[in-house]
């Protein structure tokens, strides 16, 4: 798996744990304190263009299961983090072959983190979706 290149010694102490995406290797990390407790790969927002994944720190708003999309599709894992509309999802339409660091460079979705689950073989959208919480602290770089 792909190691993340973010400097846990700046995360609060306070913080229990927090989901830090990185939008440069294509992955969600899941810490627990200081340590990795779970990676997964993701597809972001469409390189270079105006849907490229929003970076900040951002809080769970809602989640919801069985997810109709305005764009089309639909997701059974649906978490999102901040007010432009994005957040976490299982996205049966993307290939597993695509979960790839350069991946969102032609497979990026609508600004969305895109996420593997049962069709990819996978738990990451049913596992995080399970794992996470309104008090979370989400980081997107």
């Amino acid at each position: 798996r792909r190691k993340p290149n973010y400097k846990i010694r700046n995360v609060p102490s306070e913080w229990k744990s927090h989901i830090y995406v990185s939008r440069e290797a294509q992955m969600i990390y899941v810490f627990e304190g200081t340590e990795i407790i779970r990676s997964m790969p993701c597809i972001t927002g469409l390189k270079g263009t105006s849907s490229e994944t929003h970076q900040g720190l951002f809080y769970l708003i809602l989640k919801e299961p069985d997810k109709y999309f305005k764009l089309g599709g639909h997701s059974d894992y649906w978490m999102m983090y901040n007010y432009y509309g994005e957040g976490f999802h299982d996205a049966n339409w993307q290939r597993k072959e695509w979960f790839t660091p350069t991946g969102y460079e032609k497979h990026g979705s609508h600004g969305c983190v895109n996420m593997m689950d049962e069709p990819h073989g996978s738990d990451d959208a049913s596992w995080l979706y399970a794992y996470i919480t309104f008090d979370m602290p989400i980081i997107v770089n």
